[in-house]
């Protein structure tokens, strides 16, 4: 008994000097063995009151008590005696379906979203997104216009009400994209910049 306590004390971290000190309490501590008090720090503290004598305390008596920390949960049974069948709701098709939705709303989304950017090359999708305020109606240009390529740097609007034109020129304008559109008859040619 004596070896397995020598054992786990010189196992354990700092330990060394813990038996130095506790070597002379070990003959004392030897009698109080069948004791199942588990002395800890916060038990010890200055707070409580203990009625054992201080000379009295057993000094390895926190090691013969081993407390494991896991598997704790190995003792309880498990109920496979229910018996019962379960039956499996097949939902791949649904979440297939629902899933291939969502992906080709995202690619759709994804593909707007770059043809917004400026990228230095002129493409009929960069104006799709400026909204067009005309008689009180807030339309997005590409449903009061008609966009098209001129060459790699430019962009040719036309309205397809020419009285609108004034209000096209204004949104373009006015647009994060920092274009600036010239009028060119019932048209507006837009230079995309560098």
């Amino acid at each position: 008994m004596a070896l397995l306590h020598l054992r786990r004390t010189i196992s354990s971290r700092n330990s060394f000097l813990f038996l130095l000190r506790s070597s002379t309490n070990f003959t004392k501590a030897r009698t109080f063995s069948n004791t199942t008090t588990i002395f800890s720090p916060h038990l010890l503290s200055n707070s409580v009151s203990h009625k054992l004598p201080s000379a009295t305390l057993p000094s390895f008596d926190f090691l013969k008590q081993s407390r494991r920390g896991f598997a704790k949960g190995k003792n309880k049974s498990r109920d496979d005696s229910a018996g019962g069948t379960v039956e499996f709701v097949d939902i791949g098709p649904t979440v297939k379906a629902t899933a291939n939705s969502q992906m080709d709303a995202a690619v759709v989304a994804l593909s707007r979203e770059l043809q917004k950017l400026r990228t230095g090359r002129a493409s009929a999708g960069m104006l799709d997104h400026i909204i067009v305020e005309t008689d009180g109606v807030k339309l997005p240009l590409n449903r009061s216009a008609v966009v098209s390529v001129m060459d790699a740097k430019t962009l040719s609007v036309n309205p397809y009400d020419p009285n609108t034109l004034k209000q096209l020129e204004n949104a373009i304008v006015s647009s994060p994209l920092g274009l600036n559109p010239q009028r060119d008859g019932d048209r507006l040619i837009a230079a995309i910049p560098p």
